[in-house]
């Protein structure tokens, strides 16, 4: 097995996600870690002698190119993700290999539930909302992403199917992969949390610009395989996201398109707000936000 982990900001934690990686119960793997330009990394993973350990430097292109760079350099058929701020449970690897190797043939990634946590918060996905965890997963991953990249365990055969990690998105790389995957492939999920997130204020998951220039090139690239709800709601949600972050004309454009797609009042509240320009959408979705 090769386990791909990407470095990218956060060398406060690197030896951590490292230290969980190389204390899993299953130890037959080797660890391929892509630098990306975090300061010190080279010496964080010098510090640990250990020959299943492979280091790579790679000049900063996102972790969409990070990933691809340890899959191209992967010598095993089953890959793992993990990320410098993340970390797993002893027994992750033992218990998504055994899943895969008893698993149907048409079954091309295993993953888990992942906890998540931020600022004392704590949450889990999948959760108890997310309708289907396993088989086919097209139209439950048109909706939203539930499969965190920590918690893969994937077959190389599929990234060799589909192709890798799309390279020009900011963020929300793994859920453009997730989607091309279940064209073809199945999903098994392990329902346990074997992997914790832990999400800071310079995480990609809190870049709203990123992530709504990553939702509206996915809804744009994916639109012909999602149902119109699907378009809708991530056409409103990435027009949200541009009215957040000031890019008033395409977050004005995103909403009419997802009014149009899909009538609903918040849709159509949202639009008109987005008239008024950034500061007043803003005030007005805090008001929004905080009567519930």
């Amino acid at each position: 097995m090769s386990v791909v982990l990407a470095t990218y900001n956060r060398a406060d934690v690197l030896g951590r996600a490292i230290r969980s990686v190389l204390a899993q119960t299953y130890s037959d793997f080797e660890l391929i870690v892509i630098d990306s330009g975090t300061d010190n990394a080279d010496e964080i993973v010098a510090s640990f002698d250990d020959p299943r350990i492979r280091y790579l430097r790679q000049k900063p292109q996102g972790l969409g190119a990070a990933r691809n760079l340890g899959i191209d350099v992967a010598r095993a058929e089953l890959i793992a993700f993990q990320d410098d701020d993340d970390e797993w449970q002893p027994t992750k690897l033992t218990k998504q290999v055994d899943a895969i190797r008893n698993a149907p043939e048409s079954v091309g990634v295993v993953y888990s539930t992942v906890q998540k946590i931020q600022n004392g918060q704590q949450w889990w996905v999948p959760n108890e909302n997310t309708t289907q965890t396993s088989g086919s997963l097209v139209p439950a991953l048109w909706r939203h992403n539930f499969v965190s990249p920590q918690t893969v365990l994937i077959k190389k055969r599929c990234v060799e199917t589909v192709g890798g990690f799309d390279e020009s998105l900011p963020a929300l790389e793994d859920w453009e992969m997730w989607l091309r995957v279940a064209q073809t492939f199945e999903f098994e999920h392990v329902d346990e949390a074997l992997a914790t997130a832990h999400i800071s204020e310079d995480s990609m998951s809190v870049d709203y610009e990123s992530l709504a220039v990553a939702r509206d090139a996915i809804v744009r690239k994916h639109r012909h395989t999602f149902d119109e709800e699907s378009v809708a709601r991530h056409l409103f949600w990435s027009g949200h996201g541009f009215m957040k972050t000031n890019n008033v004309d395409q977050g004005r454009r995103n909403l009419r398109e997802a009014l149009s797609a899909e009538f609903r009042p918040l849709y159509l509240a949202s639009f008109a707000a987005s008239i008024c320009g950034h500061r007043l959408y803003n005030r007005l979705y805090s008001m929004r936000k905080s009567v519930g």
